[in-house]
């Protein structure tokens, strides 16, 4: 593509910096784009978590229907969400709905991810204490080594 003689005399004169120098600032536009669009869909999902997840723990006369609704919004919280905030706030709600196979099942993919997560063992513990009392016991003792009692003086 030729240049116009306006071009090259802008050029010459160093007002139009060559397209090799615009593409470092291309790049940082684009990743500054990017980190804006992810903090929105953070902030978005903070938000539908938050009020999720309070109806859920706060609200006792939730019906099933309204119920289901709330955890699907905490599921839709995930979207992009690399903190595991929302599935045991999933979990946690399935403990208060007397199912703690499901509330078990959320927080096995927790620890899956994050091992060393003491809530979730915590979350774990109470899941599987009447249905699985080793897996339980085992939790209690992740719960001990990660979080031990103050050393006595």
């Amino acid at each position: 593509m030729a240049m116009t003689g306006t071009a090259r005399r802008m050029r010459r004169q160093g007002t139009v910096p060559p397209v090799p120098a615009l593409l470092p600032r291309i790049g940082i536009a684009v990743l500054a784009l990017l980190v804006v669009a992810w903090s929105a869909v953070l902030w978005r999902d903070d938000r539908i978590g938050s009020e999720a997840s309070n109806r859920l723990l706060m609200s006792k006369q939730l019906s099933d229907a309204e119920w289901a609704r709330e955890v699907e919004r905490l599921r839709d919280a995930e979207l992009l969400d690399p903190s595991t905030r929302w599935p045991l706030a999933r979990a946690q709600a399935y403990l208060l709905r007397d199912r703690p196979r499901d509330a078990a099942r959320v927080t096995e993919s927790v620890l899956d991810r994050e091992p060393e997560n003491v809530e979730a063992w915590i979350v774990l513990r109470e899941a599987t204490r009447e249905i699985d009392p080793r897996r339980a016991a085992q939790a209690g003792a992740e719960i001990r080594r990660l979080s031990p009692p103050p050393a006595e003086r």
